[in-house]
């Protein structure tokens, strides 16, 4: 039996998240290990899930487990809303007007705060 998700995996909702949003997110020059990071991540939450879920019916039922399990993924969803910029239609590899640095060392910023 083929999986939809076997031939398509961004169907997937976690699989958006963990490969389609890095992608759209992060600048080219670190694009890569990013991705990878956020790839390590999901697949650690996966491991922490699935080691926790038998131990949690035990504990408060396939009822609160299932809650807790959609609380998780509300959570998941509101911080992606609140903290992943949209950045559609933005060229995120382009440099910055006028070819500026976007960031100050640590040098120039003890001089701008008079030390």
């Amino acid at each position: 039996m083929v999986r939809l998700d076997d031939i398509y995996p961004p169907l997937i909702w976690s699989d958006s998240t963990t490969f389609i949003l890095p992608a759209e997110t992060f600048p080219a020059s670190v694009r890569s290990t990013l991705n990878g990071f956020c790839a390590a991540m999901g697949k650690l939450g996966a491991a922490l899930g699935s080691a926790m879920f038998k131990p949690l019916v035990a504990r408060v039922g396939l009822g609160g487990t299932l809650v807790a399990c959609a609380l998780v993924s509300l959570a998941g969803l509101l911080l992606t809303w609140l903290f992943v910029e949209d950045l559609r239609g933005v060229d995120i590899d382009a440099e910055p007007e006028g070819n500026e640095k976007e960031s100050l060392t640590a040098s120039e910023m003890r001089a701008a705060a008079g030390d």
